[in-house]
């Protein structure tokens, strides 16, 4: 089921990632590169979080609360760029 559920997550993301791709290849090269930028500083800044949380915390599996500092921190992540995406298409 925990299979089903991250195959079901990540072509979901990665869709919405795409989408946004193609939206913003209509605009001009800095912009995309910014984005492009932007992306990966996301990604990079999530894994290095994952990284100083497993350190400070240990490879406890019995521990939640890592696994729940976490997953509040990618979700303020996801809001943040909900609002900076609609901002961005608000002011096109």
């Amino acid at each position: 089921m925990s299979l089903i559920c991250n195959f079901i997550l990540g072509v979901a993301a990665n869709c919405a990632q795409l989408s946004f791709f193609s939206m913003i290849n209509y605009l001009s090269q800095s912009v995309v590169s910014r984005f492009t930028i932007g992306t990966a500083l996301s990604g990079l800044s999530l894994n290095i979080l994952r990284i100083i949380i497993v350190g400070i915390a240990g490879p406890d599996n019995s521990n939640e609360a890592p696994i729940i500092i976490f997953f509040v921190i990618a979700i303020s992540f996801n809001f943040l760029t909900m609002i900076l995406n609609y901002s961005f298409f608000k002011s096109r």
